[in-house]
Parts: C-alpha cells; structure tokens; sequence
C-alpha cells in the first residue's frame, strides 16, 4: 500500500521522520516530497505546475518500484493531483490522509519550531483551507495535530494504515 501524506508547512508532517529514524519495527518505508529539491519559484513555470508534475514523479516511481509492504511520502501538494496520479496507472492500493492543525498552532510551530515565520502568512492559511475544503468533497481521511504528541500522531497513523490495509486484504 503507498500512503501519501499532504497537509500544509507546520501542520506535522515531520511525523514521517520520526517514523522513518523511531519505529524500524513497523518495517514502513519513507520517502519526503521535496526529497527531489524544490526549484527556485523564478525557475518554475508555476507552483501549482511544479506540484502536479512532481506527484506524477513521484506516483509513477513508487508504483514502478513496487516496494512490498507499506510506503508512505509526505509532502505538501493537491489531493487532486494524488488521485490522477495513481488513476493513470489503474492503482488502488493507496490512501491518502491528509495532516492538519488548527491555524494558531500551525503558525507558532511556522513561528517557532520551525523557524521560518516568512510562511506564516495569507497564502498558507489559503493553502490549508483549500486542501480541507479537498479533503471533505473528496471524502479524504484526515489526522489534526493540534493536540497530538510525535508518538501519539503515529499511532494514529498506524491505526488508519492497519484499517485501510484489512479493508483492501477483504
């Protein structure tokens, strides 16, 4: 199964490192979003481009691989985008959820964890209610991390992954 992670910057899905480095029993691989670097906005011919082309990218490498067991890639990019990928390639065995918190914690940890307050701004607040509007027309899982510890979001996760994993075995 490939679980695909999207949320906006800040909401947690730094998750995915703490269960790539913290849980090796799990046996879950990982890989991040912008593991393929993320061009420069002059070079790109638009952000919104740059995100569809690299979820096909990325899909298309993920399901040529065939990785046994569970997957996971985080990364920020359109619910959208996620499904024709993997429409293209006929492939169901997937889930996608996306990661959330509320606003005011989303920008301290922009503010604060993170240190890049430049992007607790507009566009991120119009980024985060445009992929929760996807996520409820589309009928997408979703986690908030609003009140959550690291552990206690993978968990979470674990527990969604287990679930879908049983339904798509039956």
């Amino acid at each position: 199964m490939i679980v695909l992670l999207t949320g906006a910057c800040g909401v947690g899905t730094g998750i995915v490192e703490r269960l790539e480095n913290g849980y090796p029993e799990t046996g879950i691989k990982c890989f991040h979003f912008d593991s393929v670097g993320v061009p420069y906005v002059e070079e790109m011919k638009s952000a919104q481009d740059w995100q569809q082309q690299t979820t096909q990218v990325w899909i298309d490498r993920l399901i040529a691989e065939d990785y046994p067991g569970t997957v996971i890639i985080e990364g920020s990019t359109s619910i959208e985008f996620i499904n024709a990928g993997f429409e293209k390639h006929r492939f169901v065995d997937y889930l996608i959820i996306l990661i959330d918190c509320g606003e005011e914690t989303m920008m301290k940890r922009l503010s604060k964890n993170r240190n890049q307050p430049e992007l607790a701004n507009q566009d991120m607040r119009n980024w985060v209610q445009y992929l929760r509007n996807q996520t409820q027309d589309l009928s997408i899982d979703m986690i908030d991390t609003t009140y959550l510890t690291t552990d206690g979001t993978i968990e979470l996760l674990l527990k969604k992954i287990e679930f879908a994993n049983k339904r798509s075995i039956s």
